[in-house]
């Protein structure tokens, strides 16, 4: 089952025709102090209350690129038209469809709108001596088939006085359809992320936002988001920073490994019978949009039962070499290489990022049978190709972190630290140690438990084991967004203020720690080295402290087998 739970060419000119849910105010509804004239024509905000009685104002439902329609659907983001009048930026415009995987309800629920490439800005109120505001451009996770903006409210970021800005870009089938030619290039949505920054870059200052103090931030699938634009270099230099929230870009589940096959799934899902990608394309083109949702919904359904093995199905891919390609190299070649981004990181995860899934384990216990009788069945997240090598490294894990050495017979703990040493802590440590050669990374560890986060994920119907050690995958985020119906403890509260200022001196200064703060338990943060044998990091919890090398015996033990095993 699942385990996560451009304008390029930004050229203003006449009216609006493409879009279909943007609406213009009438006059006798204008408020000129809250207007922002864009490069596109002038926007309307609203002023918004917090709990806390505070205020700041938002703007939603900007469009950013044209909505990707008809002939415009499986094709790189188009320039938005420039439109007269005053635009109606008070609601959030209809999110990006996505199939919402969840155990309540529907479990594979299928929301949202192809009309949907919409930003919105969350603005402190500016003081008339106010300087220009840092900017968070937040980049939402969602396994690259669900998210929306709407859910991450601001509130807690904007106390720190900080610009936020969130949208919506396309995922699933609509976002990454590939065939692995000019038919269908792919990679839809990190192609929409790179033409929202670069609207955030053309339009930032006319907000109060500073253009050259942008901190880009990324959970889960947003995280690997992030860093496949610090990979990208038309997206160079419209960012100063980066924050990477559980999740980075070589991971196995971060990229597609049959997406010409993906792509001719979804057309027999829907009765096409060809094995020509232009006729494949053209005819997913002319398709009802209702259909094609049914359509993702089905090949998801088929690909989960071999998830673990062939990883998620509508992801990034390795374009072919042509002019407008996103990514032509395995993304670890070029993080070896420092082909990225040299700007400031911080990046890290929790302490146990598969307890959020945990709730699947009971479903897959038949299939940890089948590793048992044969071992090289088991999830290849190392990318190991021999099978005989694949069955030595299985064999070697079951003794590694099994104390009855089966995997049928391991513990629920067992089996949610195996997880989550694959999927994120070996990769997401090895990237940051590789960058760390370039760029000041620091990382940090997300310990603070709470059965109050994990309450409020199981009742959204996230597969939550609320008994298992440790914080699981998306717990961190309460204490950056509020969301919706969630008000946090006292401690809580007072930890979201220290995390929120760690962000807000990262924004400012590109080093979260500057000074010796007693709000922040006096630490200083250290960088990691790439020389060193310790691997330091930020332990958040109730309390602030420095530590080393979490869990660096698995992340070099599952590295051994990796490199030896090729």
């Amino acid at each position: 089952m699942i385990l996560i739970s451009v304008i390029q060419f930004f050229i203003p000119v006449a009216l609006v025709t493409e879009t279909h849910s943007i609406s213009f105010l009438a006059k006798h509804k204008y408020n000129s102090t809250l207007q922002v004239l864009t490069r596109n024509g002038i926007v309307q905000g609203k002023q918004v209350y917090s709990d806390d009685g505070s205020s700041y104002i938002g703007y939603y439902g900007i469009p950013y690129a044209a909505p990707p329609l008809k002939s415009l659907r499986f094709r790189n983001p188009h320039p938005v038209k420039r439109w007269r009048g005053v635009l109606d930026a008070t609601n959030f415009q209809s999110g990006c469809i996505e199939t919402q995987i969840r155990l309540k309800g529907n479990i594979l629920n299928v929301l949202g709108s192809e009309d949907c490439l919409y930003i919105n800005v969350f603005t402190p109120v500016k003081k008339p001596s106010q300087d220009s505001y840092p900017t968070i451009f937040y980049i939402y996770g969602g396994a690259f088939v669900e998210g929306q903006s709407h859910i991450y409210n601001p509130d807690f970021l904007i106390q720190q006085d900080l610009i936020v800005v969130t949208f919506d870009f396309r995922s699933g089938l609509f976002g990454f359809l590939s065939t692995e030619d000019e038919s269908s290039y792919g990679n839809y949505g990190l192609k929409d992320q790179h033409a929202a920054l670069k609207w955030v870059n053309s339009n930032i200052k006319q907000f109060g936002g500073d253009p050259d103090q942008v901190t880009m931030t990324g959970h889960s699938s947003g995280s690997i988001s992030a860093m496949y634009q610090m990979i990208y270099p038309k997206s160079w230099g419209l960012y100063n920073r980066v924050i990477c929230l559980s999740g980075e870009v070589t991971a196995e589940l971060g990229l597609q490994k049959f997406p010409r096959k993906t792509a001719f799934n979804v057309g027999l899902s829907l009765g096409i019978k060809t094995d020509n990608s232009t006729e494949l394309v053209e005819r997913l083109r002319q398709m009802d949009i209702e259909q094609l949702k049914q359509a993702q919904t089905k090949v998801v359904i088929a690909g989960s039962p071999n998830l673990l093995e062939n990883g998620l199905l509508f992801t990034p891919v390795i374009e072919k070499v042509h002019n407008d390609a996103f990514i032509s190299k395995p993304a670890i070649e070029l993080l070896r290489n420092g082909e990225f981004a040299r700007v400031p990181m911080i990046t890290g995860m929790t302490t146990n990022e598969a307890n959020s899934i945990a709730g699947f384990i009971h479903i897959i216990r038949f299939v940890l049978l089948l590793y048992e009788w044969s071992p090289g069945l088991f999830p290849n997240q190392l990318n190991i190709k021999s099978l005989i090598k694949r069955r030595e490294a299985a064999k070697k894990i079951r003794r590694k972190y099994f104390k009855s050495g089966s995997f049928f017979e391991a513990t629920d703990n067992e089996l949610a630290q195996i997880l989550s040493d694959l999927l994120y802590t070996r990769p997401i440590t090895s990237s940051a140690i590789i960058m760390s050669e370039y760029i000041p990374v620091y990382f940090y560890i997300f310990g603070y438990e709470t059965n109050y986060t994990k309450l409020y994920l199981k009742e959204g119907g996230f597969p939550v084991d609320i008994s298992l050690n440790g914080v699981g995958h998306i717990e961190d985020l309460s204490f950056v967004f509020k969301y919706e119906n969630q008000t946090l403890p006292p401690e809580g509260k007072e930890l979201s203020k220290r995390i929120t200022k760690i962000w807000s001196n990262f924004a400012r200064y590109g080093n979260p720690t500057p000074t010796v703060d007693p709000f922040l338990y006096n630490i200083t943060w250290p960088q990691i080295s790439p020389d060193s044998k310790h691997v330091s990091h930020l332990r958040i919890d109730s309390n602030f402290s420095i530590g080393e090398n979490f869990r660096m015996e698995y992340v070099d033990f599952l590295n051994q087998l990796k490199n030896v095993n090729k």
